[in-house]
């Protein structure tokens, strides 16, 4: 069985990430780093949990907060690699 930290289920570490990702406002791959997870792994639990509650007042909390990561990805991207080159230009 694999090792679920210190969760009884599986269902309670799904839920732990879960309300951890949406207090904390949690991207996908700071909760992988806080979980000891992949990305993928969390990216599916948030899903799944979507897919099957898609009233609950959590899930609509997890949406809002997913898609304004969503729409601040490319932004970050740009400035990341704007950053990353100007610290290339400056070591010439």
């Amino acid at each position: 069985m694999a090792k679920l930290l210190h969760f009884e289920t599986i269902d309670d570490r799904n839920i732990s990430i879960i309300v951890s990702v949406v207090e904390d406002d949690l991207t996908v791959r700071k909760a992988a780093d806080k979980f000891h997870l992949s990305k993928s792994t969390i990216h599916k639990i948030l899903q799944d949990y979507l897919i099957r509650n898609k009233k609950t007042p959590l899930s609509k909390k997890l949406r809002k907060m997913l898609d304004r990561h969503y729409s601040q990805k490319h932004i970050l991207g740009g400035m990341s690699t704007a950053k990353k080159y100007r610290k290339l230009r400056e070591e010439k």
